[in-house]
């Protein structure tokens, strides 16, 4: 499949409301999710643990997906979704365009069938979208970066890809996991 990292580098292209949910999601659904336990471990029902694993494993899931963006690197762009990472060197990149309702779309020459288009789902269309036309936007970003590196000549130009490590999602589902497991034992 590729690699497992964690991806931090370049410059972000990532909507504000998305950025401002990733800092939310964790609060709310950890407090929800701590709430539930503690109450289901004083009432010793397992009801309130597996309210505690819903919230953390629906939290982990919209988190993940908050967490969708692109990476402009000097060599290519990092296209993060929910689990999966596409990395394209500027050298295989075709385009990026984005249009009403559609999202962005980054275009790969070359490529396998699975990699010759690449959807952003931090940018797939929607109602808002229509109006702030954020994924239009990221696709001018992309094509103009693209057009400034033509001077580089790259080492590698395959197209990477892997699953995203984040910290938040891991943690969570291990705690949900061990909520679970631990609902099977309370109130026996």
């Amino acid at each position: 499949m590729g690699r497992y990292r964690s991806i931090k580098s370049g410059v972000i292209l990532w909507r504000r409301s998305f950025k401002l949910l990733s800092w939310l999601t964790p609060i709310v659904y950890v407090g929800v999710a701590a709430d539930a336990a503690l109450d289901g471990f004083r009432k010793r029902e397992t009801d309130g643990l597996q309210v505690a694993v819903m919230a953390l494993v629906l939290g982990a899931a919209v988190y993940s997906l908050v967490r969708s963006r692109v990476h402009l690197t000097s060599t290519g762009i990092l296209v993060v979704n929910c689990v999966f990472w596409r990395e394209i060197p500027y050298s295989l990149l075709k385009k990026a365009e984005a249009g009403r309702g559609r999202g962005l779309a980054v275009y790969v020459k070359g490529a396998l069938e699975q990699d010759a288009e690449v959807y952003s789902i931090g940018f797939a269309g929607s109602l808002i979208d229509q109006h702030f036309r954020t994924a239009e936007r990221a696709a001018k970003v992309i094509n103009k970066a693209k057009k400034k590196a033509r001077r580089t000549q790259d080492v590698n130009p395959v197209v990477g890809r892997g699953i995203v490590r984040d910290m938040v999602v891991e943690i969570s589902m291990a705690i949900a996991f061990v909520l679970a497991i631990t609902s099977l034992f309370v109130g026996r």
